[in-house]
């Protein structure tokens, strides 16, 4: 458990598949947050939603074959995501942001940090669109740094995101109509 300004952070890993024996890492730490105290700071319902989460993303884990070669870590925070701005374009931020992602794919690691505020209340096909798409930034990640920071590349960035997670939720939506 780490305390920030936003609030408290726990965080924990999903994994779909065992990945190959690699040297062992510590277990007690993992992106320096604790795993003994994760959900030690969650109320019933955070944690109940935290789960949700967990098990939804190994879902979009299995459909996008992130294992073996991610290792996905998630933080749930239990505040908004800080962010209260109207963008340049006029439209209003005001705490929408559901989950955001760190990735270090030289080392095949990601961090998506989940917004509890906003899971809550979100249906499972909302929560997995947003893990879906959180996944595509992590497959992602390896180019997103080739590009030049600054707002058009940033929204360049997030549009071919959009576009990558809706081709993939089409064709999942396809594959059980047709299953």
């Amino acid at each position: 458990m780490v305390q920030t300004r936003e609030g408290v952070e726990t965080m924990t890993t999903t994994r779909a598949k065992p990945r190959a024996r690699r040297a062992p890492r510590p277990k007690a730490r993992r992106f320096g947050v604790k795993y003994e105290a994760q959900f030690e700071a969650l109320n019933s319902i955070q944690k109940r939603t935290a789960r949700r989460v967990l098990r939804i993303c190994t879902v979009a884990s299995d459909i996008l074959g992130m294992a073996p070669e991610w290792e996905i870590g998630h933080v749930f925070n239990v505040s908004h995501d800080g962010e209260d701005s109207v963008e340049k374009a006029g439209t209003v931020s005001v705490f929408t942001t559901m989950a955001c992602t760190v990735a270090q794919w030289q080392y095949g690691r990601a961090k998506i940090r989940w917004y509890l505020p906003m899971c809550v209340g979100a249906t499972d096909e909302q929560i997995l669109r947003n893990a879906i798409h959180e996944f595509v930034h992590v497959l992602n990640s390896p180019t997103a740094g080739l590009i030049k920071a600054g707002d058009l590349p940033a929204l360049l960035d997030e549009k071919s995101t959009e576009n990558v997670t809706r081709a993939i939720e089409h064709a999942v939506e396809w594959g059980r109509r047709n299953a």
